[in-house]
């Protein structure tokens, strides 16, 4: 994020835009370090020149979780009961009248209480101080279904993971998550819910979707029932799905496709789906499912070749067999290991 930018903010001469961009920035896990280092130097220069005591790390940790309970509440809720909101008013600039007018409320509330706590030895406690964090894993060939506190329940992948509160305290219902998660949201519209990874924030009320962002460079959203808005985290870029749509995140850019509703999530349910996958991708997905390791002698034979199939619940060599019968390829399994030889 641009220096210059985060001191403007510090010193309140920031646009609405920017300080929109600036409060969903950091509360992302690069935006949160940056903002405390970027703190600690502000204060340093706000207060060298004064003798009143500053209890600066408790002033950050307060504002940093008013950021992270404010930022992105009001959005959605409108966008649900005015859908047609964000297809057309706008200003001059080309950003949206009821986003601004959003932005300069939440700015002022912020400015606020940061004047407040800079000028006061009053702590302000939110709930969220007082939320224990848990962190749940699917290990490689293992899957894992969590309930929520608020009724919700997410179905991890494989090599996948959640962090999330004990119980949902704010305005929001927040987790952040890597790998591959099914979310089947309670419906809460005073409270939405807000799934973040590391390029994307989604934001729901009462829906199901699928995330997968095992990569950085690469992620999916996809929405089978409800309603969601997706927004880039850095960057002003949203979108708004409806059921059989799916955002797809390459090269830093956001497009909105369709996908198969029936085939999407059947991973949540023990299937493996392969729709004409490149074969070099089935071994990737194999080896997460199953938790091994594959090796490959004549890689280079694999080029091109594509695989569709459906297994149910189905063991490593069945999955193998049915494969190499199409592919051309022995195999030999030990233990975590897969040695796989293509013969032509």
């Amino acid at each position: 994020m641009n220096t210059e930018l985060i001191h403007k903010f510090f010193a309140g001469e920031c646009t609405p835009k920017e300080a929109h961009e600036l409060l969903v920035w950091f509360n992302t896990p690069e935006g949160e370090k940056e903002f405390k280092e970027h703190f600690e130097s502000f204060q340093l220069d706000a207060f060298s020149s004064q003798n009143e005591e500053v209890h600066s790390d408790r002033m950050l940790v307060q504002i940093h979780d008013r950021i992270k309970e404010q930022h992105l509440v009001k959005g959605i809720v409108e966008e649900e009961e005015t859908p047609q909101v964000h297809l057309t008013s706008s200003s001059s600039s080309g950003f949206p009248i009821t986003r601004i007018a959003a932005v300069i409320t939440l700015l002022i509330a912020f400015s606020s209480i940061a004047y407040f706590l800079i000028r006061s030895d009053v702590t302000v406690v939110t709930e969220s101080q007082n939320t224990a964090m848990l962190t749940k894993k699917a290990e490689p060939g293992q899957k894992l279904s969590i309930h929520l506190s608020d009724g919700s329940v997410a179905v991890l992948n494989s090599n996948s993971s959640i962090t999330y509160p004990k119980e949902f305290a704010g305005d929001i219902r927040h987790i952040q998550m890597e790998g591959e998660v099914f979310f089947d949201v309670a419906q809460n519209k005073d409270k939405p819910f807000v799934v973040s990874t590391s390029k994307l924030n989604t934001t729901a009320l009462g829906t199901s979707f699928n995330i997968n962002a095992r990569s950085d460079t690469h992620q999916q959203v996809s929405l089978l029932t409800g309603k969601v808005k997706v927004e880039m985290i850095q960057g002003s870029t949203t979108n708004f799905l409806v059921p059989g749509e799916e955002i797809r995140f390459e090269n830093e850019k956001m497009a909105k496709t369709s996908f198969d509703t029936r085939t999407k999530t059947l991973w949540k349910d023990g299937i493996i789906y392969f729709d004409n996958q490149p074969l070099d991708e089935c071994f990737k997905t194999l080896e997460l499912w199953y938790g091994v390791t594959l090796s490959i002698e004549g890689k280079e034979l694999s080029e091109g070749k594509m695989v569709s199939g459906r297994f149910d619940n189905d063991n490593l060599r069945n999955v193998l067999n049915s494969i190499s019968y199409a592919h051309n390829f022995d195999y030999k399994v030990s233990e975590e290991r897969v040695h796989i030889t293509f013969t032509r």
